[in-house]
């Protein structure tokens, strides 16, 4: 990986704007607020009229989907979380089903304490 330094430096008059080289800048933005800036400055002293678009798209895009990354992410974290209760609340029902007689003190004690909060 390149230093911020050499990364500026490798900005030229007649370099292709890639997706990977706007990239690069997102990356050291994120640890160096300001870089893409700096970047961007320079681009536009060399004449690059376009590059301060591109990188606007190219960030644009790559934020959006990390947002929708997160958003899968999150949709498959709550389903997990309600298959883990129901699965708990399935094993609840098993346990009221037992025999009280072959209950012991603590789960009788804990299915009248159920019992009791839902009569409240």
């Amino acid at each position: 990986m390149n230093s911020k330094e050499e990364l500026i430096a490798m900005i030229k008059p007649d370099m292709k704007l890639t997706e990977s080289f706007f990239k690069a800048i997102y990356g050291y933005e994120l640890t160096y607020p300001g870089f893409a800036e700096m970047a961007m400055i320079k681009f536009t002293a060399m004449g690059s009229k376009n590059a301060r678009a591109y990188y606007k798209q190219f960030s644009e895009k790559y934020e959006n989907e990390a947002r929708q990354t997160f958003r899968n992410v999150g949709v498959w974290y709550v389903e997990q979380l309600e298959k883990e209760r129901q699965e708990k609340k399935r094993k609840e029902v098993i346990t009221w089903k037992k025999d009280p007689k072959k209950m012991s003190n603590k789960e009788l004690l804990n299915s009248l304490e159920k019992l009791v909060k839902e009569d409240s």
